[in-house]
This record gives C-alpha cells, sequence and structure tokens, in this order.
C-alpha cells in the first residue's frame, strides 16, 4: 500500500477543509446553552462533525464538550485532536483566521495546533474506509474543544466513554513523547491598595502563552509623563523589548513588550508582564502598591520559580513557571500561574512550598489544577509497533522523548503517548505565537504516516 499516494488523493480537499475551519476563531468563551465553552468553539466542532458526516463517516457530539468520528469496531486506537485554539495577540503579517498560503505553508491560527491533525485524521480514515477492507479493530478521532485551557472536554467524554485501547496524541513532534511534565494551575489574588500609584494593570491572553504586551495605568496626578519617560530611557536602555509610555485621560498609559511564546518553553519568548512590574517597581518603589511589588520580588524576570524556592529539573527537564493572565484595579485583582513540573515530583508539594515562601505576603494562592505527569513504561508493546512505522516511513530511526507540554496523553491513563505531528528537526511553527504556520509538504508526511499507523491498527492481524 502506497500510503503518500492515498494521502496525496486529498491534499486539496484537506487544505479547504482546514481554512474553513481556521476562519472559525474557536477560543474560550462564555459558556451558553449547548456552547459549554462558548459558541465559537461549538460551531468549530459542529463543522468538523458535519464534514466527517459528508464524507461517510460516522461522528457524534458528547453534549458539545467535544465529538467523536470512527471507523470499525473492537479493540479502539483513539487519535486525540483539539479544535479549540489561543488568543492570537498583535503583529500578525496575515489576518489570523484566514488561512493564507504563501511559500508553501499555510499560516493562521489553529493550522499547526491542532486543526490541521484533525483536518488530517478525518481524511485519513475517509480514505482507508474506501478501499474495500473490513476492519478488525476501530479507529476513533476525539476532537476536542477545550485542550488549550484546562481539558474539562476530556475528562467529560471520560465520564461517558470507555478509555481506548490505545491512544495518540498528534500534538507534539516525531518520532514518540512517553513522558511529560506536571501541571499546576494557581491563582494569586491581591487585596485592593487605592492609596498606590497603579490604578490599573492588565493582560489578557491565556495562562499557557508568555505573553507580548501588558498595560499599565498610573496616576498622572501623581507621576508626570516627563519623569516617567525619563526613568524609562534609563530601563529601556539595556532591554530587548521596550517599554512605551503616553499621557491618556490625564493620566500615564504604559505599554510594556515582549516575545510570546508557549509556556513550555519560556526561554524562547520575554515576558512582558514580567518586564512591566519589573519597571513599575523599580520606579515607584512602594508607591506601585503591594501587588507590583510581589511580582517584580516573586517573579523577576526569571521562569525557573527559583525565587518561590521551587527550582528543579529530572530527565524530563527544568520546572517552568509563566504568569500569562493579570487583572489589577487599584491593586485588587489576581494573576495566573502556570508551572510544569518534572515528572518525578509532586505537584502538591511544589504548591506548599511556594505558598509557605509567601507566608506573611499580602497575597493568596488558589491551586486550580494539578495535572499528573505522563508517565508511559518505555519498554509498553503499543510504543514499538508505531515506533516502527515511524522508521518504515521516514527512514529514521525512533527516540523516546519527555516534554514539558501537556497534551490529551496525560488524561488517558498511562494508555496514549504524544506521536508527532512536526518532524523531527524541523524549525518551529510559531505554535501560540504570531503567524502561526503549517509546512504543507511536512503536513502531508505527518498524514503518510498516520495513514500507515491507521491501517496497521484497522487491518492487521
Amino acid at each position: 500500500m502506497d500510503f503518500k499516494v492515498l494521502a496525496e488523493k486529498y491534499r486539496e480537499e484537506m487544505l479547504k477543509t482546514l481554512a474553513e475551519s481556521v476562519a472559525i476563531p474557536s477560543f474560550e468563551g462564555k459558556p451558553e446553552p449547548g456552547a459549554p465553552f462558548g459558541p465559537e468553539s461549538a460551531r468549530a466542532l459542529a463543522h468538523m462533525l458535519e464534514k466527517a458526516r459528508s464524507l461517510g463517516l460516522a461522528a457524534e457530539s458528547v453534549d458539545n464538550y467535544c465529538g467523536f468520528v470512527e471507523w470499525g469496531s473492537g479493540d479502539e486506537l483513539l487519535i486525540a485532536c483539539h479544535l479549540d485554539v489561543v488568543p492570537v495577540g498583535e503583529g500578525w503579517t496575515t489576518p489570523p483566521f484566514e488561512a493564507d498560503i504563501r511559500d508553501g505553508k499555510m499560516f493562521g491560527r489553529g493550522v499547526s495546533d491542532n486543526k490541521g491533525q484533525a483536518v488530517g485524521a478525518l481524511y485519513g480514515l475517509k480514505a482507508l474506509s474506501e478501499l474495500g477492507l473490513t476492519p478488525k479493530r476501530k479507529v476513533r478521532i476525539y476532537l476536542g474543544t477545550q485542550e488549550e485551557s484546562g481539558m474539562k472536554d476530556i475528562e467529560h467524554y471520560l465520564k461517558k466513554q470507555a478509555l481506548p485501547e490505545w491512544g495518540l496524541v498528534p500534538d507534539m513532534e516525531y518520532p514518540i513523547y512517553n513522558k511529560e511534565k506536571g501541571g499546576l494551575g494557581i491563582r494569586v489574588h491581591y487585596k485592593e491598595d487605592d492609596k498606590c500609584v497603579v490604578k490599573s494593570f492588565k493582560c489578557g491572553g491565556a495562562s499557557n502563552i508568555l505573553p507580548d504586551k501588558a498595560i499599565a495605568v498610573l496616576c498622572g496626578k501623581r507621576v508626570s509623563l516627563a519623569e516617567t519617560k525619563k526613568a524609562l530611557d534609563t530601563y529601556n536602555a539595556d532591554k530587548p523589548y521596550k517599554i512605551i509610555a503616553e499621557e491618556k485621560n490625564g493620566d500615564i498609559e504604559l505599554t510594556g513588550l515582549g516575545k510570546s511564546c508557549h509556556a513550555a518553553e519560556p526561554w524562547n519568548g520575554f515576558n512582558a508582564i514580567f518586564n512591566l512590574a519589573g519597571f513599575l517597581y523599580g520606579f515607584l518603589g512602594e508607591k506601585a502598591g503591594n501587588a507590583v511589588k510581589f511580582m517584580a520580588e516573586r517573579y523577576g524576570m526569571s521562569w525557573d520559580g527559583s525565587l518561590f524556592g521551587v527550582k528543579c529539573e529530572d530527565d524530563t527537564g527544568p520546572l517552568t513557571l509563566n504568569v500569562g493572565i493579570l487583572e489589577l484595579e487599584n491593586n485588587k485583582g489576581f494573576n495566573t500561574i502556570d508551572i510544569r513540573y518534572p515528572s518525578t515530583l509532586d505537584g502538591e508539594k511544589i504548591y506548599k512550598t511556594i505558598c509557605e515562601s509567601a507566608k506573611g505576603e499580602p497575597v493568596e494562592f488558589e491551586m486550580t489544577r494539578n495535572s499528573a505527569p505522563l508517565m508511559v513504561p518505555n519498554d509498553d508493546p503499543h510504543i514499538k509497533m508505531f515506533a516502527d512505522i515511524y522508521t518504515r516511513v521516514t527512514g529514521r530511526p525512533s527516540s523516546l522523548n519527555s516534554t514539558g507540554g501537556g497534551t490529551y496523553a496525560r488524561k488517558l491513563q498511562n494508555r496514549a503517548v504524544s506521536f508527532g505531528s512536526a518532524l523531527e528537526g524541523v524549525p518551529g511553527h510559531n505554535i501560540h505565537g504570531i503567524d502561526e504556520f503549517l509546512v504543507i509538504d511536512e503536513f502531508m508526511v505527518h498524514n503518510e504516516i498516520y495513514l500507515s499507523a491507521m491501517y496497521e491498527w484497522l487491518f492487521n492481524e
């Protein structure tokens, strides 16, 4: 069976369907009846399920939390994809929800994370269903809608549906990732301080993205634009990303800039919240307020948790810490903390250490999430099966890897690994950043690998 030829047969249809999906801005919204994660997430799910039905495949919604498409019967291979996306940020060179193809790439939010993989799996299953062969097992494509912001979608799914025999998650790189760091979500709550000079300090994005812009407003009656700009001249001199000040409605508005990237690899970015907090506290001191002081002293410009005493590392990599969302009015409000911790450590103990380290400070901590690490044994027989498929298609040796990224694999009780979709050694695709893109020829190789994997699961003894 020539899976490359089979994949190429559907190239144009896949790109057309992917463009349709990208046009739906499916980041999480306010819940509505029949749309637990907002209307756009529900619309993205409905679009993909209807597309599956038009291709002759069985498709079902699970209370609009998620859905699935399947073919065959018996032992199940679950291919877990998601249709939700993260916010777009600023600075795109192409409209983020209008798929743009140029130079062999498709640009748009979600093309690589993770709508392209969902579309590829869908057409792969359609292609195999038309071969005239009787399946010995089942392939089910899971279509999630809240992977980026909590994974409550798959938690709901697992209350209604059985665990699969095995699962593949095309949401990383090739070859195979059988270990994932644990994930810890924390909210830090601050109390009101109407005496501080900082009237507001905000950054609305996603907890798992390093923000590229944050905005603070200073009371214009207590600080002047001239002295603010003078302080900024010194501060900005050695910074790769600047802070800009302007007068607005009698106050001083500061815009702190940074570089966006995935929170699992914060060394690739520059956190705009940290940048602006550092300036505010250095410029205003105690007048900046307790929240800004806390951020400057406890986050600084570091991403390793060292200022909380939780810096650590194992063979899955170092602990990482990101602040992606901030809402402050007169010092009152909160910020999120996203922590990825090494797979051999305990999230509860890390949380307790953070709380103890800040004891006596005017903040309150709330744990919002503690996702256990993924630890699939290296010698699991399923791993060998898919490693062999990868080598057969690409000609490259397979390997087992670990990641700080969190995928659906961690929710499937060590019955799944991440398998693709980015080819090993290929530069990043600006996932969670501006100008996210999909290399089309690379996408077709990925589809060839998954066609081979689904074929082997469905038809081989």
